[in-house]
């Protein structure tokens, strides 16, 4: 995952880096019509437990921005250290 280079989420990493991910996809919205305790949604979703880890070496950086791009768009993209340099990168396992 990618993240700010600064902020909550990485103050969080640093003072403990054992994570929770949950990731959910198809989300649908179940109507409810004039009721709105009968309203839902219906989705599939992952929750996965890890060490999280800032990546610090330049070409891992650009690995890992290189397959979220891919999986997210499709297509491969370029990255420079310039680039790179402006997110930190997240590694979790």
């Amino acid at each position: 995952m990618h993240s700010a280079k600064e902020g909550h989420k990485l103050e969080l990493i640093a003072n403990n880096p054992h994570v929770c991910v949950e990731l959910d996809c198809d989300a649908e919205l179940i109507p409810g019509g004039e009721v709105p305790c009968m309203y839902g949604s219906s989705f599939a979703s992952v929750i996965g437990r890890g060490v999280a880890e800032i990546v610090s070496d330049e070409k891992e950086k650009i690995k890992g921005l290189s397959l979220l791009m891919k999986h997210q768009i499709g297509r491969d993209f370029a990255f420079t250290g310039e680039m790179t340099a402006t997110v930190a990168v997240i590694r979790v396992f």
